[in-house]
């Protein structure tokens, strides 16, 4: 006799809504990943029929938003999924996963034919985190760093140092685009905060600006550079120079 066991509903429950959430994130690949997840437990859950009426009827509903997502359509144009029909569904996302592992694998080969080659002995998985981090798979870029400081530390220089640069350079955008990237993996982290305000100040986005060192002395009100910079903004939208 088959056992149903209910709680295992609450797990593809949790995973469906993760996928979901991931998808309004943006982060297309970790989304799809995670509602594989679910599609697998589904075919191999027994469930009492209402609670497999419920299931069905969030995955035809997930499908269709993934489907119509732009994210979704920019990767791989229109698809249309099958309702009710699980086992085609997953064997269509996991062939979209090989997809998106091929890529990785063949950007990653160019990239280390680019690369100096004690920094990718030092660090072998740096080359895979940017370019899950280019395509703002953030989640993932972060699931992949852990706990490893000395990668996290390697990214960190990276983007600030190509930020910099970019500002030094004039391209404000660019600028912007470096460390939000970083912002983004170490959202806690003042300095970057700081360096993204200057960025906008750059571009004359004292708004943005306020915002983003109000941020960092959120996290550090004692830094006394962003206390500085906080000031400078301040004073300058008060004579109205912010447009």
């Amino acid at each position: 006799m088959t056992t149903i066991r209910r709680e295992e509903v609450g797990s593809i429950v949790k995973a469906l809504n993760e996928s979901n959430f991931l998808l309004t994130r943006k982060n297309l690949y970790s989304s799809i990943v995670k509602f594989c997840e679910a599609l697998e437990k589904i075919l191999k859950t027994p469930m009492i029929p209402s609670d497999e009426r419920e299931i069905k009827n969030m995955v035809n509903e997930l499908q269709g938003r993934l489907a119509y997502s732009r994210v979704f359509y920019e990767c791989y144009g229109p698809v249309s999924f099958r309702d009710n029909d699980i086992e085609t569904s997953l064997s269509f996302l996991k062939q979209l996963i090989q997809v998106k592992e091929d890529e990785i694998r063949e950007e990653m080969e160019r990239l280390s034919k680019e690369e100096q080659k004690e920094e990718k002995e030092v660090f072998p998985q740096a080359e895979a985190v940017r370019i899950l981090i280019e395509r703002g798979d953030y989640d993932l870029a972060r699931e992949m760093i852990g706990d490893n400081e000395e990668l996290l530390n390697y990214l960190v220089d990276y983007y600030n140092e190509r930020g910099i640069a970019a500002r030094h350079e004039g391209n404000c955008d660019q600028a912007i685009s470096e460390f939000r990237k970083i912002v983004s993996i170490c959202p806690d982290d003042e300095g970057l905060l700081y360096n993204l305000a200057r960025a906008y100040i750059e571009k004359k986005d004292w708004k943005a600006a306020h915002e983003t060192i109000t941020e960092a002395l959120e996290i550090n009100p004692e830094f006394s550079e962003g206390k500085k910079l906080l000031f400078f903004i301040e004073r300058n939208l008060k004579e109205g120079v912010a447009t």
